[in-house]
């Protein structure tokens, strides 16, 4: 019989695998919170149902100097990630192929952890964005994954909820997706090459 596998908190490193059923037929969910660290993939997230990787991640580059590094790999709106005012936090004009000034990309918490449920919540009270409330909850089910996000600022601010699927996504319920032919915004900070085939909805 396939090994029924737990959801697990790997503290050292600040990743996070929620699990529900077995390693063949289950549904598993990766998340990252990694405090302090010079990453753009905090609370992003990668999800698996059927042995198949269906919520994609960009993951990482070979190198921090190669110029993917900088035009992608850290960049928000490739990591499954809620992305503020169309930036990515912590890059300074100019950003290149340099991996060792996304220092200043700052912290999530994990506040809540049941991994009988296979249920976890975050926060980021300012830490990401600065002065962006950010809270995620992520609930792993049978057949599928919950994910909730509460923001709250003081001013005014674009939030986008960025989703990259394996495969295409025929309905949002509650949501009309429709082709996006016009680009993003250079300040989302990547080349066409690399963020394709997009559909918006409101």
């Amino acid at each position: 019989a396939p090994l029924a596998l737990p959801s697990r908190l790997f503290a050292e490193s600040n990743y996070l695998f929620l699990r529900r059923g077995d390693a063949r037929d289950g549904v598993g969910l990766f998340v990252t919170f990694d405090p302090g660290g010079p990453h753009s993939d905090l609370l992003g997230f990668q999800w698996f149902a059927r042995g198949l990787e269906l919520g994609r991640s960009a993951g990482m580059s070979r190198s921090y100097e190669s110029e993917s590094y900088g035009a992608w790999f850290s960049q928000r709106v490739a990591q499954n990630a809620v992305v503020v005012n169309m930036t990515s936090p912590g890059l300074p004009p100019g950003f290149g192929a340099n991996g060792p000034a996304l220092g200043s990309i700052g912290e999530a918490t994990l506040t809540a952890f049941d991994p009988e449920q296979a249920t976890a919540t975050f926060e980021a009270n300012g830490t990401i964005y600065p002065g962006v409330e950010m809270r995620r909850a992520i609930a792993v089910r049978d057949n599928g994954v919950d994910i909730g996000d509460h923001l709250a600022a003081d001013e005014a601010h674009v939030y986008d909820w960025v989703y990259r699927n394996t495969g295409a996504i025929e309905a949002v319920e509650g949501l009309d997706l429709v082709p996006s032919s016009e680009a993003l915004g250079s300040d989302f900070g990547y080349g066409a090459r690399w963020l394709f085939d997009v559909r918006r909805g409101r």
